[in-house]
């Protein structure tokens, strides 16, 4: 610094860059390491090389080193890379017992280490300290029971030393732990290798109770064939379908065990066993099991298991389709005539209970005009392929009680019902199920519902049919004018009344005298001696007016009230 004559200090002047712009070279902190490492700047050469030749200088050499390992070791004492260096080099010097000192000194900063214990029984084994190797392992063994790479040096030391029982001992000890399963197969390929089947069988029954894997069980089967004991392998087998049970059931087990069958050359349990598995394994976790069993029934089943096969697949589909949407009822239609060609009366109903529980959301009848034909085909079935009258009525009457018939109702359901009653020779059920149905379509359907009824005159006379020609409904006119064959079994009917088969609120009935005249030649030819005949046919010879009744609102309260003759007929009777 410069100062004046004042004693004052000046400051001097800082130079001003005038030129601002940057230079036309640039230099980046990349270039300049290029360069440092190009001139090798920061290589420092290496220590000349110091031979010792006197214990002296050795043993100045040894104090060197030590006093820097222990001073790095004071450093940082959890570093245990530097115990291991410092004991490695005391070993290298062939001092042992300082090595084991070092050892036991990291042991006691960090126990849980994993490479200081190698480290410290692989220096023991190098130097034939077996005791010394056998009571190290021993402790990490007992100190860290959990880390497998312990035990597989341990049971290979023995084993290499020739000390079987030692190895076994050890592998006991393993095994009371639960170790994970490659440690068990370690043990058993052991056992193995000194042919002691037993023991590999014993081992095995302890393995599939601690890890009861299916792979296990498989693998457990696969060891008594390879063995040639195919009555144990087969034991196996059953033991772990009935230990799985049909909660837990697995392809791969069931397609391991009817492969095993297969090599014995039993191919009748093998079909069994592929069929059990696919009834009751559901069908998107058995496409495996599917495959094999194709495959098995191509190279030794015949066209009917073939054909089994393709009926189990169509069902599957089947049951996705249904699935996939409820209402579906073209799918349910094809999967029903699928089990009721295939399967036995039990499936058949389930399926059927599954499609008729899908009710159509809405109550319109464009809506249940597919859906009722399940119901009739549910019915259908019971009577002529189930053979079960009982259960046929009760489909039909829980049909009709499903049926909303204050919006709608389906004349073709009343009219099954009723033929099916007739040939059950249920007569009233029959007659008040047309009386319904009447009542319903406003007498509409009068013509249909005899002529389907004609063929039930086996119950009575037969000759009917020839005589009489009663009169048909003419909705429009509200008379009856024309004559309707095979309407005169229900004139010769018990209970018969002429004003609740054709009744309705605005309903009269006016008989022609023709037809009167046809009626009374009728009645004293083909029918004379009934009285219940003889009092309709003097109903219908009197020309008396009938006024019709109201409708009964609720069909099945009527199906259980009798049927009440007319005042009219009852004073015939009298008479």
């Amino acid at each position: 610094m410069a100062s004046t004559a004042a004693g004052k200090q000046r400051i001097p002047k800082v130079a001003k860059v005038k030129n601002k712009a940057p230079a036309e070279v640039q230099i980046t902190a990349e270039q300049l390491l290029r360069e440092a490492k190009e001139r090798e700047l920061e290589l420092l050469p290496p220590p000349p090389q110091q031979k010792i030749t006197d214990v002296e200088e050795l043993n100045d050499y040894k104090l060197r080193k030590r006093k820097t390992f222990e001073d790095n070791i004071r450093k940082n004492r959890t570093v245990i890379s530097n115990w291991i260096k410092y004991a490695q080099w005391e070993e290298s010097l062939k001092e042992i017992q300082r090595a084991r000192s070092i050892y036991e000194r990291a042991l006691d900063v960090d126990y849980r280490n994993v490479t200081l214990w190698l480290k410290y029984a692989e220096m023991e084994m190098k130097n034939r300290q077996v005791n010394h190797a056998r009571n190290i392992w021993d402790r990490a063994i007992t100190t860290l029971p959990r880390v497998n790479q312990f035990w597989y040096k341990y049971t290979y030391m023995e084993e290499m030393l020739g000390n079987v029982a030692g190895s076994r001992q050890v592998f006991e000890r393993w095994m009371e732990w639960q170790p994970e399963e490659q440690a068990w197969h370690s043990y058993i390929n052991f056992e193995l290798r000194y042919k002691e089947v037993d023991r590999a069988r014993t081992i095995y029954e302890r393995f599939v109770i601690v890890h009861p894997d299916v792979k296990n069980w498989i693998k457990y089967a696969r060891f008594e064939e390879k063995h040639s004991y195919f009555a144990h392998a087969r034991k196996v087998y059953e033991r772990a379908v009935e230990f799985f049970g049909e909660e837990h059931m697995d392809e791969h087990l069931y397609v391991a065990f009817a492969k095993f069958e297969e090599n014995q050359k039993e191919f009748e349990r093998v079909r069994v066993i592929y069929k059990y598995a696919l009834d009751r394994i559901p069908k998107h976790e058995a496409q495996n099991l599917f495959k094999n069993y194709t495959i098995f029934e191509k190279k030794f089943g015949d066209r009917r298991g073939i054909e089994d096969i393709i009926v189990s697949k169509r069902r599957f589909q089947y049951e996705e389709e249904v699935k996939a949407n409820p209402h579906n009822y073209d799918a349910w239609f094809d999967y029903l005539r699928l089990v009721e060609s295939d399967t036995d009366a039990e499936t058949v109903r389930e399926v059927y209970e599954r499609a008729i529980a899908n009710v159509p959301p809405v109550q319109e009848k464009r809506h249940w005009k597919r859906y009722i034909y399940l119901w009739i085909n549910y019915a259908l079935y019971e009577e002529l392929e189930a053979k079960d009258a009982e259960r046929t009525r009760q489909v039909y009457q829980a049909c009709i009680e499903l049926i909303p018939h204050k919006k709608f109702t389906f004349a073709k359901i009343w009219l099954l019902y009723a033929q099916f009653e007739i040939r059950q020779k249920n007569l009233p059920l029959a007659r008040r199920a047309l009386v319904i149905l009447n009542w319903s379509y406003n007498c509409e359907n009068l013509i249909g519902a005899e002529s389907c009824m004609k063929n039930s005159w086996n119950l009575h006379q037969k000759t009917a049919h020839r005589g009489l020609n009663l009169l048909s409904w003419r909705p429009s006119w509200g008379i009856l004018t024309e004559p309707v064959p095979y309407m005169s079994w229900l004139l010769a009917s018990p209970g018969w009344t002429c004003l609740r088969f054709f009744g309705s609120p605005s309903l009269t009935l006016r008989l022609s005298k023709r037809n009167t005249r046809k009626q009374e030649t009728f009645t004293a030819g083909c029918c004379s001696g009934h009285s219940t005949l003889r009092s309709g046919s003097a109903l219908l010879s009197s020309s008396c007016l009938l006024e019709g009744r109201r409708t009964c609102q609720d069909a099945g309260r009527f199906m259980k009230r009798p049927i009440r003759q007319c005042e009219t007929v009852r004073r015939r009777r009298r008479e």
